[in-house]
């Protein structure tokens, strides 16, 4: 039922001219055009729509792409949901029945905390050519995932960030740096009325999201 409903609003908003996902999202798309990713991990996987993109995306130029992914899936507790600002998801069984059918063949899926499933989980990993970090949003875990996916880079890695300046994103990217990594923050701006729904701790409900962009000066 998650992929139904999430199937019909992709068909009416493409029916309408209108964008399926955030503007923003078209440099990463982009991103992947001009790299052409073997390898590309995921910090949130989240529903697997955005995991199938970047995959089919990436396929087009290399037939061996590996996608590896990490989320809470069905493990995310209220206090957690509450924490990470994070979003409810279908179980980790679902999501990769879905990757499944969208073709995506060399997938591996990584449920539980990425401060405890990602230091567990990198030394069997292979060297990331794209990561894309849109997990918990707690600065603590921002900053983790940030010091474990470091481990997974080469020299010619690209991570991005989504949903920066909000939350831990922020502080932790304004953080990075300068002298070791190039941060670029890209140009398209999407903001949303949030309806309180992302906006605990602040008296706005309007909240705008970019990504950050980091590339290695090594």
């Amino acid at each position: 039922m998650y992929y139904l409903k999430n199937f019909f609003k992709h068909w009416i908003k493409t029916s309408l001219g209108i964008s399926p996902y955030p503007k923003r999202y078209e440099q990463l798309y982009k991103e992947i055009d001009s790299l052409h990713p073997r390898s590309i991990c995921e910090i949130g996987t989240n529903d697997g729509i955005n995991a199938a993109r970047m995959y089919q995306r990436a396929s087009q130029y290399r037939p061996n792409v590996e996608y590896f992914g990490f989320d809470l899936f069905e493990s995310i507790d209220g206090q957690t949901f509450t924490k990470e600002f994070s979003l409810l998801v279908p179980s980790k069984d679902q999501v990769d029945r879905f990757l499944g059918r969208k073709g995506v063949k060399r997938r591996h899926l990584f449920s539980g905390n990425t401060t405890e499933s990602l230091p567990m989980a990198k030394a069997q990993l292979p060297k990331m050519d794209l990561v894309f970090i849109d997990g918990g949003h707690s600065e603590e875990t921002v900053a983790s995932d940030w010091e474990n996916v470091k481990d997974l880079l080469h020299k010619k890695s690209i991570v991005f960030f989504d949903d920066y300046p909000n939350w831990g994103v922020g502080p932790v990217v304004d953080s990075i740096d300068s002298e070791l990594w190039n941060v670029q923050i890209l140009g398209i701006e999407d903001v949303f009325l949030t309806g309180g729904r992302f906006s605990w701790g602040t008296k706005s409900e309007r909240m705008a999201f970019q990504f950050a962009r980091i590339s290695s000066r090594l």
